[in-house]
């Protein structure tokens, strides 16, 4: 699949308006970064390693923001549940327009 530069805009824009949290997104950077694997029969697989599980990106953005949010809600405990999950949605939608 792929997706133009003006895709891509419009994809991380529509987080602009919205309030996110800068340091929740270098610790997800830092901590959950992009891996790839290459398999004989399904080529290349991107994941990321969530709570010691390979969870692949093509699973549901939903899924993949509770699990990063149960693992890293206690790391930051003055942030609203609201910007957390929002900050989350906003690294996982990079990571799919990375490699598409």
């Amino acid at each position: 699949m792929y997706i133009s530069e003006q895709e891509k805009k419009d994809i991380l824009n529509q987080y602009k308006n919205q309030e996110i949290n800068d340091n929740v997104l270098v610790y997800l950077r830092r901590n959950f970064p992009l891996k790839s694997m290459e398999g004989v029969f399904l080529g290349k697989q991107y994941y990321i390693v969530v709570d010691d599980k390979y969870r692949p990106l093509l699973n549901s953005k939903k899924d993949l923001t509770n699990l990063l949010f149960w693992e890293i809600k206690g790391n930051f405990p003055g942030v609203e549940e609201g910007v957390l999950r929002r900050t989350i949605r906003k690294y996982i939608t990079g990571l799919k327009t990375d490699f598409n």
